[in-house]
């Protein structure tokens, strides 16, 4: 076993190139593993990759927007990392915990949030109902499309009348 401090080439090592490594151990863990070294002699890491990933990690990445984002499809993902039905990265969507919070119980595996506006991140009380799995969205939507196509009609008439 290396001594910590002791140099060796990075060709003697099985690695690539021509650089020196040093044997050094993580700051925070105490793992001893070869290091690129400095110039001036120093280790270039200072933590083991693990240590070095988790001092990076949510609240600490440059990148953190507070545990909600949107995804590809439109929908909003808030970490609730205690929730049954989180992801196995601790989100859940938005819509369901909202509808819990409404309902004051769990939704059922059986249950989905909808948005009665079909806007996907529309996450207001008001504009999320229940429905379940089997239940079409479509058969959902209906009455609500006839509704704003009557409203288009008569926007279109007022139009009309001002011409």
């Amino acid at each position: 076993m290396p001594i910590i401090g002791e140099v060796k080439s990075a060709r003697e090592l099985g690695y690539r190139g021509n650089g020196r490594r040093i044997w050094s151990a993580c700051e925070l863990c105490g793992t001893e593993r070869w290091v690129m070294r400095n110039t001036d002699g120093t280790p270039q890491n200072k933590l083991c990759v693990h240590c070095f990933l988790k001092t990076r990690s949510r609240e600490n990445n440059h990148n953190w927007k507070g545990g909600r984002f949107k995804t590809m499809d439109g929908y909003v993902r808030v970490l609730a990392p205690d929730h049954p039905f989180a992801d196995i990265r601790g989100y859940v969507l938005e819509h369901r915990l909202i509808l819990e919070q409404k309902l004051g119980r769990l939704l059922l595996r059986t249950e989905v949030g909808h948005h009665l506006n079909g806007i996907k991140n529309d996450n207001r009380p008001q504009n999320l109902v229940v429905a379940t799995r089997k239940h079409s969205s479509s058969t959902m939507i209906a009455p609500y499309k006839e509704r704003i196509r009557e409203l288009e009609l008569a926007i279109e008439k007022l139009i009309d009348k001002e011409d």
